[in-house]
């Protein structure tokens, strides 16, 4: 290692030419390059050379020729019998053991990772030994030792197991740390009000002020804090969601405001849609998200007063604002809102309580959507509209306590009912073929791409002839206005339930619902009332449990904000499902216990793993193929994988590079699930080619 400045290089070697004394065994040396000399420093007391064989470890030396390192030799100091790893000091042309309690030799000490300041006042190292009193981790921890005083100071290191985290280097002053920390259990350091993960940091010693100097991981299985509010585009690219949590971006989020951010699924890239705003929905194409706050968006400093609904073009970049309404809107491919609110937005709005409204963004006009084809506000409180996403043939669905919006309706209850735009044709949904309204109340309704068919939640019991007890799920054909029950089991027998939440795909042909009530299917724990979500294919009919694990372990917290997405663009139809549940469906023992969004998929086509070598060795994918260049393969969607690496002779396997989060490291094998194309980049190097290592190559 050399000084500083150049002029200083300690060194240790087995010759015994260098200096015209004796030596034996493995010595440290000391060039000056300014005067051509050369210093054994390894010497005993008396200034012989050490006569023990041990060998010497680490070295460091600052600008004036100080040198710290560490070895087992037992003559260098006197009294030295503890048969351990001393940190050393050498200056004035002797040793100092620098690892001493009160003057007292150690038997539980094992220094190593040592630095010394440019100006040789400050060594800095790790030890086991508690060597301050508030130190009381039980493992290695870092510590700074001034040369002038004698004293200890504990650098407290930025997790609460300081084994799993070491300083790689330090500066000239000393002042600052570079540190690698590899935490098992992400844990905030109170005093700094953050979070940190696997990476380099840069620590201000004196402040304790740590900065990250790497990305951090978007692990969405590490969130700190609940993730809601998620919506996804239809083929399930671009998710909206919005948190709290600190750890999405390179830049740490310190304070404690829920923002909004969008995942590229494609390039793993959160990005920051606005500071102090809740996601509300994003286009089934991806461009349009609506967000809901009442601070200017993007950067939520400016306070409005009050809470607006916000409509981000991701194209154009730009925000409009929609208006003062509530957070219950929906949001088409060509920017069209729709949304409830008690404001009364046009002058035939005079019933004082909440309405269904389209937002134009191209003339920037409200469309008042729930009244009757004669122009007449309903009569009663309309909530819950969705809108299809066909540009040209708009519907929207909503449900109504009003009497009013068609003529017959004497059922006196909550009805659901679809709107056609800019026509204003209306039409009710919940009711049987006949034209009986239910006998009980509906809501929660939700319609196909092309709004032919709307899936709704009804109490009612007159809607079919098989029609249960309880809140179940119903398909409403608008082309012949017949209504069906959803809700059953392949036999045809209905599942009386008490369905929370309704969702139908683009195409129609897949339905979700979210119940606490035991459903009778594989992976249902019967007798249980977690809140769980469930999916229909209307193929086959065929019903299974979403809210589990791949190992078919379900979630004992509620599942929530349920939606079902069909990508219609390949063949079969990629198919997706996202919801909201506690971490414990991650399968990590240590999550930090907030709520995650999870994605469950099938259908759609074979997916590729591209594998590229750099290097020489090998990577074995589950036996599918054995690949030492570039090699892909397809697989089928959502299927395991193990990624097994043998080096070629000469070489060994360093790392995994991906964007994806999966394989990372040095992990052999990777366990690697195929829900979308993946590139994954195994690398290994030749050891006598690697100069620096912990992120420097």
């Amino acid at each position: 290692v050399t000084s500083n400045n150049g002029r200083y290089a300690a060194f240790k070697s087995e010759a015994s030419n260098l200096v015209s004394a004796t030596v034996v065994g493995e010595n440290i040396y000391l060039r000056d390059m300014l005067d051509e000399t050369t210093t054994l420093i390894t010497i005993q007391p008396s200034g012989q050379p050490s006569t023990d064989n041990a060998q010497v470890s680490d070295i460091s030396v600052s600008n004036d020729g100080v040198v710290i390192f560490t070895s087992r030799k037992s003559d260098l100091v006197s009294d030295d019998t503890n048969d351990d790893r001393d940190l050393f000091l050498f200056t004035g042309g002797v040793n100092q053991r620098i690892n001493l309690n009160n003057g007292a030799q150690l038997t539980n000490t094992n220094p190593d990772q040592i630095s010394i300041s440019a100006s040789g006042s400050l060594i800095t190292f790790s030890d086991r030994f508690p060597y301050t009193s508030d130190d009381t981790n039980g493992s290695s921890s870092t510590y700074q030792y001034d040369i002038s005083n004698g004293t200890f100071t504990f650098i407290d290191t930025i997790i609460d197991e300081p084994s799993n985290s070491s300083h790689i280097a330090v500066s000239a002053s000393g002042q600052y740390l570079l540190l690698y920390a590899f935490p098992d259990e992400v844990t905030p350091i109170s005093s700094l009000g953050a979070v940190f993960f696997e990476g380099l940091y840069v620590m201000d010693v004196g402040s304790d002020e740590i900065v990250q100097i790497e990305p951090v991981a978007s692990n969405p299985n590490t969130s700190l804090t609940d993730v809601r509010r998620s919506s996804m585009s239809s083929d399930q690219r671009y998710a909206v969601f919005s948190t709290s949590t600190p750890n999405l971006l390179s830049q740490l989020q310190t304070e404690e405001n829920i923002d909004t951010y969008l995942l590229d699924r494609n390039s793993n890239e959160t990005t920051l849609i606005s500071n102090r705003a809740s996601a509300v929905d994003i286009s089934a194409n991806g461009r349009y998200v609506l967000i809901f706050t009442r601070y200017i968006p993007p950067l939520g400093v400016v306070d409005e007063g009050g809470s607006n609904l916000y409509l981000y073009d991701r194209n154009m970049g730009t925000y409009q604002k929609v208006g003062p309404i509530d957070p219950f809107a929906n949001v088409n491919n060509s920017g069209l809102v729709v949304f409830q609110t008690n404001e009364s937005l046009v002058p035939n709005d005079d019933n004082g309580t909440d309405d269904i409204y389209l937002f134009n963004p191209t003339d920037i006009r409200y469309s008042l959507i729930s009244q009757n084809s004669n122009g007449v506000v309903g009569n009663g409180g309309s909530t819950g509209a969705n809108i299809n996403d066909d540009g040209v043939n708009v519907s929207v669905v909503f449900s109504s306590q009003a009497d009013n919006l068609i003529n017959g309706d004497v059922n006196n209850q909550r009805d659901v009912f679809v709107a056609d735009w800019p026509s204003g044709l209306i039409t009710r949904v919940s009711q049987n073929e006949n034209g009986v309204g239910g006998n009980s109340f509906s809501n929660l309704g939700d319609l196909t791409a092309d709004g032919s068919e709307v899936v709704f939640r009804s109490n009612a019991t007159n809607l079919t002839d098989d029609s249960p007890s309880g809140g179940n799920v119903y398909l409403h054909q608008r082309a012949n206005g017949r209504v069906g029950l959803v809700s059953q089991y392949t036999d045809g027998s209905p599942m009386n339930i008490s369905v929370i939440g309704t969702s139908i795909s683009d195409g129609g042909g897949f339905i979700t619902f979210t119940t606490d009530t035991a459903v009778d299917i594989p992976g249902e724990e019967m007798g249980s009332n977690d809140l769980d979500v469930f999916l229909i294919d209307r193929d086959n009919g065929d019903v299974s449990l979403v809210s589990q694990t791949l190992s078919g372990v379900g979630t004992d917290g509620p599942a929530f904000q349920v939606d079902v997405y069909e990508d219609l663009n390949v063949s079969p139809p990629l198919v997706g499902v996202s919801f909201s549940a506690d971490g414990e469906l991650t399968g990590l023992s240590n999550h930090p216990g907030s709520d995650e969004v999870f994605l469950y998929q099938q259908g759609g086509p074979d997916v590729v793993l591209n594998i590229d070598v750099v290097g020489m060795g090998i990577v074995d994918a589950s036996d599918k193929f054995s690949c030492a260049t570039n090699c892909n393969a397809s697989y089928p969607l959502g299927t395991q994988l193990q990624l097994f690496v043998e080096s070629a002779p000469g070489f060994v396997f360093d790392r995994w590079n991906s964007s994806r989060g999966q394989c990372v490291n040095d992990t052999n094998p990777c366990l690697l699930t195929m829900d979308q194309d993946k590139t994954i980049q195994a690398i290994f190097i030749d050891p006598a080619d690697v100069i620096f290592k912990n992120g420097f190559e």
